[in-house]
């Protein structure tokens, strides 16, 4: 059973899949299931904000069909939002940018909540560039 937290922003209601309940509703399911550490699984490192899925198993968790979880990805990749690398075994989900939206250092130094979460795209090397900066 997983335990903690997530940060959800009020400024998600202004994201640009807020008001598509199946994306919206797949990215928070991923955002409740990636890991928060580092694990190993199968040989394969598993990194925080990573998971090891299928599509199967994201119907089943989440109430959407086969269909519409394939929809969803193609919505949040489309967008950026995540990454997913797909083989024969596993699917492997990243949610890009996830260690700047859960992190402690981006809630301390963002406290006035200026970043713009419509554009929560940015790549993450950039996002922690901009953390560095300020």
């Amino acid at each position: 059973m997983r335990r903690g937290y997530i940060k959800l922003y009020r400024k998600m209601t202004e994201w640009e899949w807020a008001k598509d309940a199946k994306t919206f509703r797949l990215f928070i399911h991923l955002l409740l299931t990636v890991n928060n550490n580092p694990v190993g699984w199968r040989g394969v490192k598993i990194k925080q904000g990573e998971t090891v899925t299928s599509l199967a198993s994201l119907s089943s968790d989440t109430g959407l069909s086969v269909r519409e979880v394939r929809t969803a990805l193609a919505h949040l990749q489309k967008t950026g939002e995540i990454t997913v690398k797909t083989t024969k075994f596993y699917t492997l989900i990243k949610v890009v940018n996830y260690s700047f939206y859960q992190g402690f250092e981006h809630f301390s130094q963002h406290s006035g909540d200026k970043h713009k979460t419509d554009r929560r795209t940015q790549k993450s090397e950039e996002s922690q560039q901009t953390i560095k900066k300020e």
